[in-house]
């Protein structure tokens, strides 16, 4: 289950959850003015703060979840997975790389690779069906980009070996972190500066100073 569909669940037992403690608190009001309706109505009522407390703490919880989750996320993608797809492509780009660049760029993957299981489950991991306990890894390119550095050492390294990896590396690259973005919270700027501001010469507007007579930065009078 991923966190976003975790997150709906969690907030739509909340809104049932207080949904149906009024609803149940509605039909008995209507229902009669016996002595049992009555006494049943009055502990509707005394457990509605109950109610409010425990849906509310879980409605709460799912907040902290999601806050947690994206923080660790962020945290991981900046001090590990970009840094060491960096070394990797900075590696393929070493006309004589050394041992220890290879040593230290397949380190530096393979502790993304494990940092990623610290974060997401494998896809398709069911305990109780022989065959299926261990899932499928959920990022397989960030190991086709460890695959294509160890099958680069040094001695094979620079030229076309070199190109094909880093080329190889890019495609990677690119195609997971599009996935990772969307588990990310990202909101439209407030004021682009996009290729089409650029190109059409329009001003770029901050909040220091909102008088510009051409693109990043040529001052007005």
């Amino acid at each position: 289950m991923t966190i976003r569909c975790r997150f709906r669940l969690w907030l739509g037992i909340t809104v049932a959850g207080l949904a149906t403690h009024a609803l149940l608190y509605f039909f008995v009001g209507i229902s009669g003015d016996s002595e049992a309706v009555g006494d049943l109505s009055t502990r509707l009522k005394n457990l509605l703060p109950v109610s409010i407390a425990v849906f509310g703490a879980s409605l709460a919880a799912a907040f902290r979840y999601r806050i947690a989750f994206s923080q660790n996320l962020r945290e991981f993608y900046w001090r590990e997975l970009v840094p060491a797809v960096q070394l990797a492509i900075r590696y393929t780009a070493l006309p004589k790389p050394k041992q220890t660049d290879y040593a230290d760029t397949l380190a530096a993957l393979s502790t993304a690779i494990d940092g990623v299981r610290a974060i997401y489950t494998n896809v398709g991991r069911k305990a109780w069906r022989p065959g299926h306990r261990r899932g499928l890894y959920p990022f397989e390119p960030l190991k086709l980009v460890h695959g294509a550095i160890e099958a680069l050492p040094p001695s094979k390294a620079g030229g076309k070996a070199s190109k094909a990896a880093k080329k190889q590396i890019a495609s990677c690259w690119k195609c997971m972190s599009e996935a990772l973005f969307r588990d990310f919270e990202r909101v439209v700027p407030t004021n682009p500066v996009t290729a089409a501001h650029l190109a059409l010469g329009k001003d770029v507007q901050t909040r220091q100073d909102r008088r510009f007579t051409g693109p990043c930065g040529t001052r007005g009078a």
